[in-house]
């Protein structure tokens, strides 16, 4: 009988999976949710180390989190309202994995919260940091069954070793002899992880896995795999700043959009950002003021093209910061026919009515119905072609159906940036003209363009700027500048994984040797 007949059989279907670092809990618990498929109901896999307690309970963690993983055709709002339903309903089994991840009074938390729960669920740990969370609560995990990961035993661990290599048993019969007297050799090798890192780092034929066996002590063969498998000076070095970076911010995971502003920062700070970000307001309009000043061409170029540097620069810091937006939502640019011909009918109506209203105004110029008809359609060209009434007609939420892949996301958001703000800059500009007025263009581009970064919670070019001013940080601690590619070729290779948006270490113990690694050199 196996793990997921078990699990089945159970009154509650909850369980929860302890072991070892590297002993397999994660592989059981996809195992056991690929099952749950299998047998008609739906499950979802959650990393326990992006819970914001804070910002969440873990009902409604859970339901943003199958929110995000909604269909591009489904709106946000029915999205949530869906998965809300859903988790309410217990039509979902939750696959919480890493508890032990979490910091201690968090870990205290979610065993609280879930002593009452009468769903399904996997929940997984290591076996002492769940041991001492229980204790330290006083309270069970409801109604669970805890299955505790035991190491492999060595017939397992030799047919790993050996399995499809060349002349592989007479290069391991030394340490599969070893193997068979109890001691720290055989106490490192029975985690699948310490396992695959000795298959791996003794792959080539010409390697000597007796070189195991002149370390005795645990710790020793263990880091004796890990700088064997992810050498310091090897094509994966990057790999030891990125530990770091991760390990100094106390997380688990690269967030690529995720908010720049630390969760550790005080209130006090954060309204002192916000006062920044209104005094570079009125710094921008005081700049704009001195482009209508008197001056040479020259003078005159040189200011425009400094106002629209610092309006760039300004607006990617906007957006990347913006105190409403926690996890940004990328965007790509998607045209679709029908809602941009509504888009267009809807703007030329207003247009005439605007134009109906301007004409008829005593304070208005008079203009000629030839120059209407032209703004009218100009207009609604304008608007059908970029989307600029509908902000984000043609800019949906990424999800095809399936998780994006976070890079492409990252850059399809970029895209829907340049989709999104011709819009307001070319009706600001048909706006000016049909009122006589472009002379004022700079300044009312400028107020548009701050406007429609503050009025909107979520809008295309968030996700893609946090990505942006990230990589700068990200340079400076030392990783590569084709970061992206990395983290592609380190995803490809198994060592890290992505969750979400974000990418992470494929097994905790790795992260935690390089950031270690990283600080004694």
């Amino acid at each position: 009988m196996t793990l997921a007949d078990i699990v089945g059989a159970l009154p509650a279907r909850q369980v929860v999976i302890t072991g070892a670092a590297g002993s397999g809990k994660t592989s059981a618990a996809i195992l056991l949710a690929q099952q749950i498929v299998r047998e008609g109901e739906a499950s979802l896999l959650v990393d326990m180390a992006g819970w914001d307690p804070e910002r969440y309970s873990l009902n409604d963690w859970l339901t943003a989190c199958l929110t995000a993983a909604r269909p591009a055709a489904l709106p946000m709002r029915h999205a949530h309202a869906a998965a809300s339903r859903l988790v309410e309903r217990e039509a979902i089994v939750p696959i919480l994995d890493g508890l032990d991840e979490l910091p201690d009074h968090l870990m205290m938390q979610v065993i609280e919260s879930m002593h009452e729960w009468t769903r399904p669920f996997i929940l997984t740990s290591q076996t002492a940091e769940y041991e001492t969370a229980v204790r330290a609560t006083g309270l069970t995990v409801a109604r669970a069954l805890v299955v505790r990961m035991l190491p492999m035993p060595v017939s397992e661990i030799v047919s790993h070793l050996t399995a499809g290599r060349a002349d592989a048993d007479r290069r391991w019969a030394p340490v599969a002899a070893r193997l068979r007297i109890s001691g720290s050799l055989r106490a490192v090798l029975s985690t699948p992880l310490m396992s695959n890192l000795a298959r791996v780092a003794y792959t080539r034929i010409d390697s000597n896995p007796s070189e195991l066996l002149e370390l005795d002590d645990a710790d020793n063969l263990e880091r004796h795999l890990l700088d064997r498998v992810y050498p310091h000076d090897g094509a994966f070095a990057w790999l030891t700043p990125l530990a770091r970076y991760l390990d100094r911010r106390e997380v688990r995971q690269l967030d690529l959009c995720g908010p720049l502003i630390p969760a550790t920062w005080s209130k006090l700070r954060r309204l002192a950002l916000s006062f920044l970000v209104f005094t570079c307001y009125l710094a921008l309009m005081a700049l704009f003021v001195r482009l209508e000043s008197s001056g040479t061409l020259i003078e005159i170029l040189f200011e425009i093209m400094l106002w629209a540097g610092l309006m760039i620069c300004f607006l990617l810091v906007r957006l990347a910061t913006r105190g409403k937006t926690q996890s940004a939502t990328p965007f790509r640019f998607r045209t679709r026919p029908r809602r941009t011909l509504g888009v267009a009918a809807v703007s030329a109506a207003f247009m005439t009515v605007f134009a109906v209203m301007s004409t008829s105004s005593t304070l208005t110029p008079q203009t000629n119905v030839a120059t209407l008809l032209v703004g009218i359609a100009g207009f609604a060209l304008i608007s059908a072609v970029v989307g600029a009434m509908a902000w984000g007609s043609l800019t949906e939420p990424v999800a095809e159906g399936e998780t994006p892949h976070p890079l492409s996301a990252i850059r399809w958001d970029g895209w829907a940036l340049l989709a999104h703000f011709p819009a307001p800059l070319l009706g600001t500009a048909v706006f000016l003209a049909l009122q006589h007025q472009l002379s004022t263009f700079p300044q009312n581009a400028a107020l548009t363009l701050i406007v429609s970064t503050v009025v909107f919670d979520q809008i295309p070019g968030t996700a893609w700027s946090r990505w942006m001013i990230r990589r700068l940080s990200l340079a400076r601690h030392g990783l590569p500048s084709d970061i992206e590619e990395e983290l592609e070729k380190a995803r490809e290779q198994g060592i890290l994984r992505t969750v979400g948006m974000s990418y992470r270490f494929q097994h905790a113990r790795v992260q935690v040797h390089l950031a270690s690694a990283t600080e004694n050199d």
